[in-house]
């Protein structure tokens, strides 16, 4: 059970699509002509196209080391990164009186969170 059961699901599904996962192996480079992604170089060299490429990686670190040099990655040297957010919609068959819409979760010192933000 758990979170990680959304996951195991979502594989299941993918690969039924056609969808091909890599497991262990790190990605040296993103590959793109132009705006269109054309595959991933993996560390032992191999190249596999694709046409989706899902980067689960830092976003400062996709863009600065596994894509090709441009202004986005420059830009990028310059942010200030602030804590994220992860939000789900659930569509569940029964009431969670617990749960009710709109619930938040926040740090504990939620206030010194927010502050890291702005």
């Amino acid at each position: 059970g758990g979170m990680y059961r959304i996951v195991e699901a979502l594989v299941v599904i993918a690969e039924a699509a056609g969808v091909e996962f890599v497991y262990d192996t790190a990605v040296t480079q993103i590959a793109v002509n132009g705006a269109t992604v054309k595959g991933v170089t993996l560390e032992d060299g191999r190249f596999l196209q694709a046409d989706a490429v899902v980067a689960n990686a830092d976003l400062p670190y996709v863009y600065q080391n596994l894509l090709p040099t441009n202004g986005t990655a420059q830009k990028m040297e310059r942010k200030r990164y602030s804590c994220s957010v992860i939000s789900f919609f659930w569509g569940v068959d029964k009431p969670y009186p617990q749960l009710p819409p709109h619930t938040l979760f926040l740090a504990d010192d939620y206030r010194e969170n927010f502050d890291s933000i702005i």
